[in-house]
């Protein structure tokens, strides 16, 4: 048991988070306090007052785009916003992707033919569903959002 010195309250020690500068290895304030005061007007404004002053000198600024530049233009740093993009949207990695890859032989799953391929979601569920090509899953985005859309096309191919 710790007492949060923000909240003055009593709780375990498991809501607190580790913090080696500190007695018992825990920071002195509780997740929630901590989270209440990340998230306070006055943190944030604090937060772009530092940033901001930063950011006046032209010299930090010309290091902070150059690491910029160097992380993302890197074949190790394009994986890596590639692997975070398909966690984030997807719920997949990068490496699963790969492996579904290379099962299909690089083909797609609908038109069976050697194409770049996509991941394929439900919008509005955001489940994962499979690896197509691209021509192919913006037709069956079509097709999901306009209603009669696949009669429509007969109709008009008649």
């Amino acid at each position: 048991m710790k007492v949060c010195s923000k909240c003055k309250n009593v709780k375990n020690e498991d809501q607190f988070r580790k913090d080696p500068r500190y007695a018992k290895g825990l920071f002195c304030w509780c997740w929630e306090c901590s989270r209440a005061y990340s998230r306070s007007p006055k943190k944030l404004a604090l937060d772009r007052a530092r940033r901001k002053e930063q950011f006046a000198d032209p010299a930090f600024r010309a290091a902070y785009n150059e690491k910029q530049r160097l992380e993302y233009l890197t074949p190790k740093g394009k994986r890596r916003r590639k692997n975070e993009m398909y966690r984030r949207k997807y719920g997949i990695t990068l490496e699963f992707f790969e492996s579904e890859e290379k099962k299909q032989k690089g083909c797609c799953k609908l038109c069976g033919r050697k194409r770049r391929l996509v991941v394929d979601h439900d919008h509005k569920t955001g489940r994962y569903r499979g690896i197509i090509c691209g021509l192919c899953n913006v037709a069956l985005g079509r097709i999901e959002s306009v209603p009669n859309f696949i009669s429509k096309i007969q109709e008009y191919l008649k």
